[in-house]
């Protein structure tokens, strides 16, 4: 059985984690700036005439675009549930 000071040390250092990993995805939007393939998927989608699904979409670098400059009803997939917490945070 755990002590309490055992799950204490286990919440901070998930706490730790997570602000750490927050920190990552706000450098890897930093890093990953080019865009010269989102005017392609954005022609693509206004072409679509129903919903549009984009696999692998991250923390938004397309799905943004799509949404704003598109218009399309956008579902968003990825592997990674802290990738779409911070597509979350943009979308809103």
């Amino acid at each position: 059985m755990r002590t309490q000071e055992e799950m204490l040390m286990e919440e901070s250092e998930r706490s730790r984690r997570e602000a750490s990993l927050a920190q990552d995805l706000i450098a890897y939007d930093l890093y990953v700036t080019q865009d010269f393939d989102v005017e392609v998927f954005v022609a693509e989608a206004r072409k679509a005439q129903e919903k549009v699904l984009e696999l692998m979409c991250g923390t938004g670098r397309v799905s943004l675009p799509l949404v704003e400059e598109a218009g399309v009803e956008l579902t968003c997939v990825d592997a990674s549930a802290a990738m779409l917490a911070r597509l979350e945070e943009k979308l809103r």
